[in-house]
């Protein structure tokens, strides 16, 4: 690893991870006041709606429980689509500028002339985006203890939260994987943007329709939310080591292939 082009890629960024981190924290903090500000009685009627109930389990990847309830619904904040909106956002912006974008803008082959291995640029790339993922985890954690503090919802459990946040580092792995392993096969940005993008919809809806459609069920193992599941989390007390097994391996996969890609491919001339 180059540590220089380590720095390099990080500062480049700076803005959009300091942004990101800062839009997770605020959008936690307004999320945990906007539930504090709800009568539960009104809480439990929504939630006895037999589609609305489907919905939320699907995300949260288990049957709503107490442990629901006594975590005044914080859980739900690690898997709501704005935060999965930011963080996706961040890793493919990232993963695609780095790679497949100095590629399409034709300033890769300035980048290849310099004393350093092609190895050595993919791997420096991946680590900098890597490191990203504690600093959300982080910042998603935070915003819940901030919230807390804030609205007096003593009943949330941030020793739970905290696992949450690190099997939530471990989607951020896989998505890692795929943004980069994508970006080093692509010569077109857009392309690489397109076919990530695709695989989280594909994921997400595939993931929300087994919820009422069982014969679904099967088809939900292929995607990613379905070894996130941050409630199952809560109600055991413990990561999903199995759930970490299945992500960890197919983000090191698909890395892998895009760096075997990277090392040897062409560069096309613009």
């Amino acid at each position: 690893m180059n540590v220089a082009l380590f720095l390099k890629t990080l500062r480049d960024h700076r803005v959009f991870i300091i942004g990101g981190c800062f839009l997770v924290v605020l959008f936690v903090v307004v999320f945990l006041f906007a539930i504090d500000s709800l009568p539960m009685e009104q809480t439990e009627v929504w939630m006895n709606v037999p589609w609305i109930k489907s919905l939320i389990s699907s995300l949260m990847g288990s049957e709503m429980t107490g442990a629901f309830e006594t975590s005044g619904m914080a859980t739900f904040v690690f898997t709501h689509p704005v935060v999965l909106a930011v963080v996706i956002a961040l890793v493919f912006s990232i993963g695609s500028a780095s790679l497949v974008g100095e590629i399409d803008r034709g300033t890769i082959d300035l980048l290849a002339s310099l004393p350093i291995s092609r190895s050595s640029i993919y791997v420096s790339v991946s680590t900098a985006l890597i490191a990203c993922g504690p600093m959300l985890c982080v910042s998603l954690w935070g915003g819940v203890l901030i919230g807390r503090w804030l609205t007096g919802q003593s009943d949330i459990r941030m020793d739970d939260l905290a696992l949450v946040a690190a099997q939530f580092f471990f989607v951020y792995v896989f998505l890692c994987g795929m943004a980069l392993g994508v970006s080093a096969m692509c010569s077109r940005r857009q392309v690489a943007l397109a076919i990530c993008f695709g695989v989280v919809l594909y994921a997400f809806t595939v993931n929300v329709l087994s919820a009422f459609w069982p014969a679904l069920e099967i088809v939900s193992y292929s995607s990613f939310f379905r070894y996130y599941g941050p409630l199952k989390i809560v109600e055991a007390h413990a990561v999903q080591w199995g759930s970490v097994l299945v992500l960890t391996v197919a983000g090191a996969v698909l890395w892998t292939a895009g760096l075997l890609v990277f090392r040897s491919r062409d560069f096309p001339s613009t």
